[in-house]
């Protein structure tokens, strides 16, 4: 199912959002009013998709996304995951060359291996790619990192092992 798809499963209430995912209801009611939250009104309601919820409160808190990433829906699509560690390395990466190769990176594999399905991209896809993103040497110590690693294991696994050693609250 396409992210974008929007069903009654995939949609919430105030309340909804707010206990599914702990936080109060004046931290959705907030993110509504400064425009970080769309949401439609169906009947007497207010409804708000899920992944309109879970990227506005990545905005807030970088941990957050963090978490979505490391554990995606199977509904997600490798889009959407990549557009997360997009999202990621703009909220973190605070030197400009970083942050453009981190992109270019992350764009290089999107392009090769949009089709495949999230825990099937190994660690030697993500490596192939890292040639053609121009890796600054901040980056090519994470691509160094890699090679040490069984190319066949799925990227996902590495990073669930490796992030919370570098993000201590995940």
């Amino acid at each position: 199912m396409d992210d974008r798809t929007k069903t009654p499963q995939d949609t919430l209430t105030i309340d909804q959002a707010a206990q599914r995912f702990g936080v109060s209801r004046r931290t959705i009611e907030r993110l509504r009013s400064n425009g970080s939250l769309p949401g439609v009104r169906v009947g007497r309601f207010l409804r708000i998709r899920v992944a309109d919820v879970e990227q506005a409160l990545a905005s807030q808190n970088p941990e957050q996304l963090f978490r979505l990433q490391l554990h995606p829906k199977r509904s997600m699509t490798m889009i959407s995951w990549f557009r997360g560690w997009e999202q990621l390395a703009h909220l973190t990466l605070r030197k400009p060359a970083d942050r453009a190769a981190a992109i270019r990176w992350i764009s290089t594999i999107l392009t090769n291996f949009e089709d495949l399905e999230i825990e099937k991209l190994g660690v030697g896809d993500v490596l192939e790619c890292s040639t053609d993103a121009r890796l600054t040497p901040s980056l090519s110590l994470l691509s160094d990192t890699l090679r040490g690693i069984d190319p066949e294991r799925p990227m996902i696994e590495i990073l669930r092992e490796l992030l919370p050693l570098i993000v201590p609250n995940l």
